[in-house]
């Protein structure tokens, strides 16, 4: 809870060194104190008049809350990789769709396949039979890295060229992972759906 009360009276403690009553009438102070706790749903601010009569102590707090702030949203919907062109030759790119079907903005980096957000992967297999991803095509700019976001409801469209000009055959897919800032900020990975390059 956030707030400031406000409180005025007469002889805040004490009257500075002359503690009569005649300059315990004549002087007026004003005193504000902050009040900060943990409150993530709302915040008030609260206004008090204190007065001191001279036979007993009446105290009057009137409480207004003020406009109460909303608790993060929790993220709805979903973020989706889709290929939208796949290779039909070793030379031809490769054509992703990243959609942010949420209700929140998504961020994310570059800085990784040939730069761009994702990142693209091929499918190795060892001579024991098990097969592995292994990212290809890193980023070679001696760039910062930069923080990117798409809005909800939007679509970015990612371009990748193959290296060297002729992709090697094999399976491929892409990852990105992203974060929001409501309440589910944690990092997420989404995979696109695995595709065949050349025989």
């Amino acid at each position: 809870m956030n707030g400031v009360v406000e409180i005025t009276h007469p002889c805040a403690i004490a009257c500075g060194n002359d503690r009569s009553h005649d300059a315990r009438r004549q002087r007026a102070w004003q005193t504000r104190l902050y009040i900060i706790a943990d409150e993530p749903a709302a915040s008030f601010f609260v206004a008090g008049t204190i007065s001191y009569p001279e036979s007993s102590l009446n105290t009057k707090v009137p409480i207004h809350p003020s406009p109460t702030s909303t608790a993060p949203t929790s993220l709805a919907g979903k973020v989706t990789l889709q290929i939208e062109t796949a290779p039909q030759h070793a030379s031809d790119s490769i054509a992703l769709a990243l959609n942010n079907q949420t209700n929140q903005v998504i961020h994310f980096s570059d800085h990784l396949t040939e730069c761009t957000v994702v990142v693209l992967q091929v499918q190795l297999q060892s001579p024991a039979g098990s097969a592995t991803w292994q990212a290809i095509a890193p980023c070679r700019l001696e760039t910062p890295t930069r923080l990117l976001s798409l809005a909800q409801g939007q679509t970015l469209t990612i371009a990748l060229l193959p290296p060297g000009g002729q992709w090697t055959p094999g399976l491929y897919r892409a990852l990105l992972t992203y974060f929001t800032t409501g309440a589910d900020h944690r990092l997420q990975t989404i995979f696109s759906p695995s595709f065949q390059i050349g025989s």
